[in-house]
């Protein structure tokens, strides 16, 4: 069994589609009328599926700058 977590393979692009299906599903929550303080469990893991995404993409492109120095 692997010790990285599920995140530990994903590449910038990897990065950017966490981040656009969390934003989707932030959107999807807002429009269908669940309000934060009804629905926050949902709300908190949109969240923090669009943190891990900006994680992800930004620790990626980082170590590409470094490594193309």
């Amino acid at each position: 069994m692997s010790e990285q977590p599920w995140w530990a393979g994903l590449r910038p692009a990897g990065g950017a589609a966490l981040v656009v299906i969390g934003a989707a599903l932030l959107v999807w929550l807002v429009m269908s009328g669940n309000s934060a303080d009804e629905d926050w469990a949902r709300h908190y893991g949109a969240g923090k599926v669009v943190a891990v995404g900006c994680a992800v993409a930004g620790a990626s492109l980082l170590a590409r700058s470094r490594s193309s120095r």
